[in-house]
This record gives structure tokens, C-alpha cells and sequence, in this order.
């Protein structure tokens, strides 16, 4: 049975798969999914935007994420914007070698 989590339970339970905490309440995949779904009023193409920009997922490890998170939150800035900096940083390191 798959468990569905947020990113904060994430970083608290350190676990993609079974959160120990029932505090939690994390939903179960199979109450969420429905065995068949109606789409024969579906519109295809609702959703598309012609000059949307995709934004690709980065998934980190889960203590890499925790220490980042805890940088982001002491330096009272957001994961993205921190993980933002420390790239720019790197790939500035990488063009000066080059």
C-alpha cells in the first residue's frame, strides 16, 4: 500500500514510502485513485498554454534536502532561492576552471 507525503513530512520522517508518524495523516494512494474515471466530456488541450515554460523536478536525497532546508530556513530564505545560489556559485567555479 503506497503512502502519499508532503515535503514536510518528508523531511520530518525521512521515508518516500511508510510514515511512522500518524500525526501525519498521510492519505493512502488507494483512496485517492479511482479504479475507472469518466472523461467523455473531457476537452482535449483545456490545460495547454503555448508559451509555457516547464519547470523540471530536481528530487534530492532526504538528508540533502533536510540540510538545505535547515540552511534556507536560518538564513530566512526559501529552499529554491538557496538552492538557486549555490548552483549559480558552482557553475561560476566550473566556467573560471574552463
Amino acid at each position: 500500500m503506497a503512502v502519499v507525503h508532503n515535503q514536510r513530512c518528508m523531511l520530518k520522517c525521512q521515508s518516500r514510502t511508510i510514515c511512522p508518524e500518524s500525526a501525519h495523516n498521510p492519505q493512502k494512494a488507494d483512496d485517492i485513485i479511482k479504479d475507472e474515471y469518466d472523461l467523455s466530456k473531457a476537452t482535449r488541450g483545456n490545460f495547454y498554454r503555448e508559451n509555457a515554460e516547464l519547470v523540471a523536478p530536481v528530487h534530492l536525497e532526504p538528508e540533502v534536502l533536510k540540510y538545505l532546508h535547515d540552511r534556507a530556513e536560518a538564513r530566512g530564505t526559501s529552499l529554491s532561492r538557496l538552492v538557486n545560489e549555490l548552483l549559480k556559485k558552482d557553475i561560476e567555479l566550473i566556467e573560471a576552471v574552463h
